[in-house]
Parts: C-alpha cells; structure tokens; sequence
C-alpha cells in the first residue's frame, strides 16, 4: 500500500509541480517557480505531518502525501541547479536565491508546524506514543 501511495502522490505531485513552473513567471531568469515551489512545499509537509501526528494517520497517507506529492512537488536538485544556472546570468542575485530557499525552507515548516499544532490537539493515544 506504501508504495502505490507514494506512487500515486508522486505523480500528482509531479505534474503540480509542472503546472505551478509554467504558470509563475522567472522574470530576469530568477527561478522564482522553484523558490515559490519549493518554500510552499516545505510550509505545506510541515503543516501536514503535526496534523497526521496529532491525528494518528496511517504510514501509507503519510508517504503517499510526504514522500510522493511534496517529493515530486519539491526538489533539491533543481534548486540546486538553478542556483548554478543563476550564478552564470545574475551572480549577485545566485546568494540572495541560495539564502531564502535555505533558510525560508526550514523556517516555514516549523511555521507550518505550529499552526497545525495550534488548529489540532493530540488524541489520547497519540499523546501516549509521543510520550514514550
């Protein structure tokens, strides 16, 4: 069940992906698509896992969900290479890139994290399973 989970989430996550990068502009050739991508990506897993810890959700959703669609919805290795790609046209703008996606990253998953924290309590048992 895992794996056609994440299968399927990865397909869906793919092609969102495709979509979003043909529909948000890269005005000067900044990968402004990826950073989009990628930072709502990371605000969006955050979200999602205190939400399915706090309401037990199965492995197979969560990996269809995290590992398959916001897998294949973000990816490193095109943030990877558009920052070498914007080294060669905009070197000035490659760091201000660099810095936001990794910082912003992380800093919007914990947000992500304590809203849903903020919108969902624990259940009995999922309290007990964190406390031991």
């Amino acid at each position: 069940m895992n794996l056609l989970a994440i299968a399927v989430g990865g397909m869906i996550g793919g092609v969102l992906r495709m979509f979003l990068e043909t529909c948000i502009p890269t005005p000067g050739s900044f990968p402004f698509g990826t950073l989009v991508i990628n930072l709502s990506g990371s605000f969006v897993l955050g979200l999602f896992y205190r939400f399915a810890d706090n309401h037990g959700l199965p492995a197979w959703i969560r990996n269809g969900f995290g590992v398959g669609l916001i897998g294949a919805f973000t990816t490193f290795s095109t943030f990877c290479l558009e920052s070498v790609q914007l080294l060669h046209i905009h070197p000035v703008l490659m760091p201000v890139y660099t810095l936001v996606s990794l910082l912003g990253g992380p800093v919007l998953a914990f947000i992500g994290d304590k809203i849903a924290f903020g919108m969902t309590r624990p259940t009995s048992e999922t309290r007990e399973s964190i406390a031991q």
